[in-house]
């Protein structure tokens, strides 16, 4: 997400105002990459969790 963040940063940065493309980079892509690296942890958990879960109730 990071990357889309800010590959979308710099597309809307150079459209704007291209001085401050690299501003807008990273306004975009540090709170994309903030926000994917939170929704791959809750997803990585969930599965693991729900992996625990099921090996419990198996046996």
């Amino acid at each position: 997400m990071g990357t889309a963040g800010t590959v979308t940063g710099l597309i809307v940065g150079l459209t704007v105002y291209a001085p401050t493309a690299w501003f807008a980079a990273a306004e975009l892509g540090l709170p994309a990459a903030i926000v994917g690296a939170v929704v791959g942890s809750l997803v990585g958990a969930t599965l693991a969790a729900r992996k625990a879960i099921r090996r419990r109730t198996r046996r």
